[in-house]
């Protein structure tokens, strides 16, 4: 992997002078918008491929990155790594981060301390003579007329060094703040700026479009820019209220200073701690204390440069403040809470951004629900869930995969089940907290029995309401009916609450304590104060450094033109090459030419490779079968389609000619070409309708596991893909495949369930086919290593910094899997009973049952007898995972325990009643 991340700032070795922070790096798993970087230097080292690359593809080949310079303007750079190096890596609270990306233990930060090198933007002079402007004639771009920089602010020349926690941003309303407005709490969600300049006349003149002025007086990211006064308008997510700036100026509008230290600081935070992620390389910023600008050169070790023009009077700017500064370097420390409950400072280049973080990690202060005493249920339409037993992470064993839990009292929590689609939107999910007590119970627990619950997940940095006193609330920040407000019922003893403040009771998450409270810092009350409160008495708003999505049309309501938003399908994973198979000419009894699946692409070695693994998957679960196998491939059942089919209420009508033969010809491609481990069914009665059952490829983490897929084709089929679902018999452990959702959605191309890379990679009516998807699925999806499936993964594969993370994924899929056995011989789907019963419990099958105990067995011994996981290392980057050698962490140990108690039962007593017979 790249020995660089995302943000990092960094100096060119050949002439430290040139600073930039990292765009994208080669092995970057979300890389840049490719558009915004479409101005780049080449470093003249670059090699013409490396070049090429770039230009016709905008990817980078390993060992090369992407640098932005301090000002947008500047455009980006790209340069190779060994010509860089590492002044200073940004983080904030929240970020997760390793020591060595090989470690299996990670920490999160809970507080940084900047320490920022920054030089003035305008001088005093600049206003004082003028004739460099008046006497300009030529309004084109000639740099000789544009404004030069101060020259005593060079980087490696003394500045005024400054703590993060003393500035602040140069402009009191920004785009993401946090604000108090009457009786309301909002977010700044866009803005409309007017530039004022002075002319050469000294008049001053208001630009409603600054992107209207021509340089060299006006552009993004020059000196000339600092001339002028930029008056923000705000707007609230909820009531779009637009505020003027007249409105704006009269003190009606408190912005949360989230940078605003604490007089009683109860949190672990560092000497000069600074909170606020607004402050960085390259940001505008003022001095706080702004009335002795003086102090900050003489009480430190770089003292102020002599004659320094920094300190300009608002009577010499018509009455605007340009006492503004840019950040030109920086220092940054971080107080880091590692998994094991410790805690350490850390210069943030010497840790590395852990940001692939799985779904089972936690860290001390979470809190967790255990997922055997979670009861799901539907009351009023609504999806419930009843946590029956929730607790606090005290520390976690990230090697072994547990952690210690200390538990509440029993208590009756219930949470919606749909909290976290609409959790993210304000509201905390909790219906019914009741008093949760913490108990001093402390029990060692498998990750993969836990989970942080949307509602429950409290995370620093988090904006949050905390009341005075237990009421029952109803409330809507943020909300989808675009309400703001509060609204409670009276309290258990009749008595009429008092007002609740909004300055006194909204704040921002500052710590998560071992014993159930969380601490809060209400920046908006008199010194800043923190105060440690109950969990039942918050209730979360909003991510502290995100906005959400619903956003869009904020910029029509100002009466812009921009104001479509796009349709974001960042939820949705892409697998890998998809399948173009020109199926129009199989014939009924032509199995071979069937198998031949020919994939078009302009890569002949990529198309062999992605073929190879498909027909590897089919030969292999093959072989596991052995003979003809008795139940038939593909079946149509006399029987009317079952009602626990997915789609049964979703009609075909009218069923037209050519949709009729389009489904009979799918049926005729699947009786004479299904591989062996797939079967499939349909019905008489709604041909529309198919269910499907794959057997785990051999060789897989997934090998013997039943997973069942219902489709159906809808009247624009073969114009659209057949409709899917996906059977996720995880019971809220998490996905199985990153290609394979708990909601029952299968990404793929041909699915249109992701955008392809290419035209040829979608749906094509006269070409692809349901085999098609079959064949992705078995040899594409349900792979060896799944963990590079995720989309933006393929330069991860095989690096020695990916191996564990690949082998903890591969050990997730391979116990959940075994769960997937449990259910479907508990409860098997209508029209596989057949199927399930042959696979797993006739004499004449392949008994994949009893294969399957005897892997679990196999490895119980191994991981039960003290064997030290392999980690990492940089001698040997590719290896057999733990699960195929027979290691597993004691946690999933604990969870294939069990499903391995529950199959010998099950077998027990199957053959119980056998001989009763």
């Amino acid at each position: 992997m790249s020995k660089f991340y995302a943000e990092d700032l960094v100096a060119l070795e050949g002439d430290p002078t040139i600073v930039g922070t990292v765009a994208q790096t080669w092995s970057s798993v979300d890389p840049a918008d490719a558009e915004a970087q479409s101005d780049v230097y080449f470093h003249n080292s670059l090699p013409r491929a490396v070049r090429t690359k770039w230009i016709k593809e905008k990817v980078l080949e390993p060992g090369y990155i992407v640098i932005e310079f301090q000002n947008e303007g500047d455009g980006y750079c790209l340069v190779k790594e060994t010509s860089l190096r590492l002044i200073d890596r940004s983080l904030v609270v929240g970020d997760v981060v390793k020591r060595k990306a090989s470690d299996h233990q990670s920490g999160t930060v809970i507080s940084t301390s900047m320490q920022c090198r920054i030089r003035p933007c305008c001088s005093r002079e600049l206003y004082r003579d003028l004739d460099e402007l008046r006497n300009a004639q030529n309004h084109s771009r000639d740099t000789s007329l544009i404004t030069p920089p101060c020259t005593s602010c060079d980087l490696h020349q003394s500045g005024l060094s400054v703590p993060a926690s003393e500035l602040k941003h140069w402009n009191t309303f920004r785009e993401d703040d946090f604000l108090v407005y009457k009786d309301c709490v909002g977010q700044i969600v866009g803005d409309i700026s007017e530039v004022t300049l002075r002319l050469q006349d000294g008049s001053l003149v208001t630009v409603e479009d600054p992107l209207e002025l021509e340089e060299p007086f006006f552009y993004h990211g020059s000196d000339s820019l600092h001339l002028a006064q930029h008056l923000h308008s705000s707007g609230f997510r909820a009531r779009k209220t637009i505020l003027d700036t007249a409105e704006l100026e009269m003190g009606g509008v408190v912005v949360y200073d989230r940078n605003k230290r604490s007089q009683n600081a109860i949190a672990p935070h560092l000497p000069q701690a600074s909170y606020s992620p607004d402050i960085g390389f390259g940001h505008l910023v003022r001095l706080r204390d702004e009335a002795h600008p003086l102090k900050h050169g003489t009480e430190r070790d770089s003292p102020l440069p002599t004659g320094l023009p920094y300190n300009i009077p608002l009577t010499e700017t018509q009455g605007y403040d340009m006492n503004v500064f840019q950040v030109s370097h920086t220092t940054t420390q971080a107080l880091v809470l590692w998994q094991d409950g410790t805690m350490s400072d850390e210069r943030t280049v010497s840790v590395d951004p852990y940001d692939n973080i799985d779904e089972y990690e936690v860290w001390p202060g979470d809190r967790v629900s255990y997922l055997p005493s979670e009861d799901h249920v539907v009351c009023e339409g609504k999806p419930l869930v009843r946590l029956g037993k929730v607790g606090i992470v005290q520390s976690v064993h990230p090697s072994k995969r547990t952690a210690n839990v200390r538990w509440f009292l029993p208590c009756q929590l219930v949470m919606n089940e749909d909290t976290e689609a609409s959790y993210n939107g304000g509201a905390s999910g909790i219906m019914n907290a009741g008093d949760l007590k913490i108990s001093d119970e402390i029990t060692e627990v498998s990750l993969y029995e836990i989970r942080v619950h949307p509602a429950l997940d409290f995370a620093r940095g988090a904006m949050v309401l905390v009341f005075p006193d237990r009421r029952s609330l109803s409330y809507n920040f943020f909300g989808e009916d675009h309400l703001t407000g509060i609204e409670h019922s009276e309290p258990s003893d009749s008595t009429k609450p008092a007002p609740i403040s909004l300055r006194e009771s909204f704040g921002e998450l500052v710590d998560l304590c071992l014993d159930g409270d969380i601490v809060v810092r209400f920046a908006l009350s008199p010194g800043s104060p923190e105060l440690k409160v109950a969990m039942q008495r918050v209730i979360y708003l909003a991510s502290g450094d995100t906005r959400e999505d619903d956003q869009e049309d904020f910029a029509s309501d100002l009466g812009g033109e921009d104001g479509k938003g796009e349709e974001d399908n960042d939820e949705i994973w892409e697998t890998d090459d998809e399948f173009e198979d020109a199926t129009d000419n199989i014939s009924p009894i032509d199995e071979k030419e069937a198998m031949d699946i020919e994939m078009e692409d302009d890569e002949a070695t990529h198309v062999e490779t992605a073929e190879d693994r498909v027909r590897a998957a089919i030969e292999r679960t093959a072989a596991m079968f052995g003979p003809p196998t008795k139940p038939a491939k593909m079946v149509v059942l006399p029987d009317e389609a079952p009602q626990d089919h997915h789609f049964i209420r979703s009609t075909t009508q009218p069923l037209s000619g050519n949709f009729i033969g389009r489904v009979v010809k799918e049926q005729n491609i699947l009786f004479s070409a299904l591989p062996e481990g797939v079967f499939a069914r349909t019905w008489e009665n709604r041909l529309d309708l198919l269910r499907i059952l794959i057997v785990g490829p051999t060789g897989t983490p997934y090998e013997h596991a039943p997973f069942v897929i219902d489709m159906h084709y809808p009247s624009s089929f073969p114009n659209t893909p057949p409709d899917t679902f996906f059977y996720s018999w995880t019971n809220n452990a998490g996905r199985v495949n990153p290609n394979l959702y708990e909601d029952g959605t299968i990404c793929l191309s041909l699915l249109g369930t992701w955008h392809a890379n290419e035209k040829r990679e979608n749906w094509s009516p006269a070409k692809s086919s349901v085999l098609q998807i079959i064949m992705s699925i078995v040899g594409l999806v349900l792979v060896e290593r799944p963990y590079y499936n995720e989309a933006g993964f393929e330069p991860l594969i095989d690096t020695p910094d990916s191996f564990i993370p690949s082998s903890l994924y591969s050990e997730k899929a391979y116990i959940l899997s075994k769960g997937f056995i449990k259910t479907a011989l508990s409860a098997p789907l209508s029209g596989l009973e057949d199927v399930i019963n042959w696979l797993y419990k006739d004499d004449q099958g392949p008994q994949l049952l009893d294969q399957v105990i005897a892997d679990c067995k196999r490895v119980q011994p191994h991981s039960e007898g003290g064997e030290k996981q392999e980690q990492g290392s940089e001698s040997r980057a590719k290896r057999t995972e733990a699960w195929a050698n027979g290691k597993l962490s004691v946690g999933a140990m604990i969870l294939l325990k069990r499903n391995l108690e529950w199959l010998e039962t099950y077998k027990a007593d199957r053959e119980k009643m056998e001989g009763v017979e």
